[in-house]
């Protein structure tokens, strides 16, 4: 569903959802509604349906304000901690959209420091920028004082995910500053745990650690272990590389403190991380029971991406405990896994990842092996793995194959629209160009044959004698004069002439060149060339009406050839001659 089908859709649950019944809620009514917030806050498993009957209470009980917001609240953090960070923020957008609408600041604050938060962590991380600003700027105008740390600490970590440490770094100081000042020691750790982060990724691994031990002392002091558990495995993956044994006891302790695996993610994370490290070390029996856990949980949780590495992982360990048996089982089902969900080209850049590894180490059998396994055709040649079905390996399953044929067919009906829908609008935008210029043709010419009716007249009232000193008398000489050159071109035809030029038409007219040219170009607005031009397309044109061909018009009007007069009619008249034909004939003079 688009953007904003989706908004519209929440808009009317937030306006449907916030309609009293015309009563207010009693104490008793609050506190039993609190009592289902605090049963979904602390009995996870239950949250959504606690959440829901939150709601329909709230409803049912006049309870229009924090009536609606813990409960879409709650639920958005039971899917945020599920990472389905869509869904999560689907109740984070009613929120807001409810609190703008009932004008709650502090409340669409909030949820919109939470919606850039969740943003971040999706593909669409781009577009978080939008609303943090929105969040920083409605925290300024109405002085929101409490809600000013988080939109600072979601600033910041759309700085960090923007590539700039240094900027992310600096906002944290105010951050921490704010966070401490108001004694909230769980986004404390969270603000240590971020610098932390930042500090690895440049490298500062001993400022790292000091930062992730300093979140973990603050998580403890609250009490929360979820967050403890994730401040561990930070820590585990920081010390896997130096001090291996130290890693472990912390991972051990990430899991004792969230032995339910609510952040999956990083769970598996630190499984694979910590198996990867013992392979890379060549210790395979280290690495087997994070791998074979790694496995399991993936299996359970359905993450197809996750599985898929996990038996790869498990096939080279098998590989340096020179188990073909197992390995060669192990890389069937990682492989097989991977063509079910498309995911065959990170296959082979994980396989080739591990061949380059093996080279390095001069053990050219196994990566000669996982080059085996990197391409189907040749695994498939091999005598020795007749276990691998050909439709395993090189085709395909019906569903995925009928799917991407689907979306080919879909992207092709689009891209052949879209051409078609250019074409027409380039049509249309050239029609209208061409229709525009030769408008513009016909109002000049009109204007030009009223302009010659206007002087004819003039000039045949008016007196001889006039000598009025108000300039009637240099006018009606110009008149006289312009009128005697279009007469001198109605009898003599001098625009048949194709070498025609003004000094011969001053010649016949006994006119000075340089204030005859002066005289023209006041009463027709342009050169001599160009009104001779014009002069002689009218021709055409009447040549036309009459029935001409105009592949031999061109004679007619005085130009060389047929091609310059093509050239010269499309040029004044934005028309081609063959195209003129369909039009209505104007009278041009």
């Amino acid at each position: 569903m688009n953007r904003p089908l989706r908004i519209l859709l929440l808009s009317l649950v937030a306006f449907s959802c916030g309609q009293p019944d015309g009563r207010q809620a009693s104490d008793a009514e609050w506190r039993q509604w609190q009592s289902y917030i605090e049963r979904a806050d602390t009995h996870a498993d239950s949250t959504m349906i606690l959440a829901d009957s939150a709601l329909i209470f709230a409803r049912s009980h006049g309870m229009t304000d924090t009536g609606f917001y813990r409960p879409w609240e709650l639920k958005s953090r039971y899917e945020r901690k599920a990472e389905n960070f869509r869904e999560a923020k689907k109740w984070l957008d009613s929120v807001q959209l409810h609190a703008a609408d009932a004008d709650h600041l502090q409340v669409e604050a909030r949820a919109l420091n939470g919606i850039v938060l969740l943003l971040l962590q999706t593909p669409d991380w781009n577009i978080a920028e939008v609303p943090i600003r929105d969040a920083l700027d409605l925290v300024e105008e109405a002085n929101l004082t409490s809600e000013k740390p988080y939109a600072l600490y979601a600033w910041a970590t759309y700085l960090r995910k923007n590539n700039q440490p240094k900027a992310a770094l600096d906002t944290l100081v105010v951050v921490e500053q704010l966070f401490r000042a108001a004694g909230n020691r769980t986004f404390l750790g969270h603000t240590y745990q971020m610098r932390g982060e930042i500090l690895q990724d440049q490298n500062q691994l001993k400022e790292a650690e000091a930062s992730y031990r300093t979140s973990l002392v603050d998580f403890a002091s609250m009490g929360d272990t979820l967050y403890m558990s994730r401040a561990y495995r930070r820590l585990a993956g920081l010390l896997i590389s130096k001090d291996a044994d130290s890693a472990l006891y912390y991972f051990k302790a990430s899991v004792k403190a969230d032995p339910k695996h609510q952040y999956s993610f990083s769970y598996f994370s630190g499984l694979m991380q910590i198996g990867q490290y013992h392979l890379d070390q060549g210790r395979a029996d280290y690495a087997m029971p994070f791998l074979d856990s790694a496995v399991s949980f993936s299996s359970e949780r359905n993450n197809p991406r996750g599985l898929w590495n996990a038996w790869l992982l498990k096939g080279v360990a098998y590989l340096q405990k020179n188990d073909t048996t197992l390995s060669d089982s192990a890389f069937r089902s990682a492989l097989t896994i991977s063509l079910d969900n498309g995911q065959f080209e990170e296959y082979t850049n994980v396989l080739a990842g591990w061949q380059n590894k093996f080279n390095k180490q001069q053990k050219t059998r196994y990566a000669g092996r996982l080059a085996i396994w990197s391409d189907p055709k040749k695994l498939y040649a091999r005598k020795d793995f007749q276990a691998v079905q050909p439709k395993q390996v090189l085709e395909l399953p019906a569903s995925r194959k009928a799917a991407i044929q689907k979306r080919q067919r879909i992207r092709l009906a689009f891209g052949i629209g879209s051409f078609l829908l250019i074409i027409l609008i380039g049509w249309r935008l050239m029609v209208r160009r061409r229709n525009n210029a030769f408008t513009l043709f016909r109002e000049r010419a009109a204007a030009l044959a009223a302009a010659r009716s206007y002087r004819r007249d003039a000039i045949a009232n008016a007196k001889s004698d006039t000598s009025s000193g108000d300039g009637t008398q240099l006018v009606m000489d110009r008149e006289r004069r312009v009128l005697a050159l279009e007469v001198l071109f109605e009898n003599e035809k001098l625009h048949l002439d194709p070498d025609l030029s003004f000094s011969k038409v001053c010649n016949h007219l006994k006119e000075s060149e340089s204030a005859f040219r002066i005289i023209v170009k006041k009463m027709y607005d342009v050169e001599f060339e160009e009104w001779l031009t014009e002069y002689r397309i009218e021709e055409a044109i009447r040549h036309i009406n009459e029935g001409a061909s105009i592949n031999t018009i061109h004679g007619s009007c005085g130009f060389k050839d047929a091609a310059t007069f093509r050239k010269t009619f499309e040029k004044v008249t934005g028309l081609k001659p063959s195209s003129y034909l369909k039009w209505p004939k104007p009278a041009i003079r």
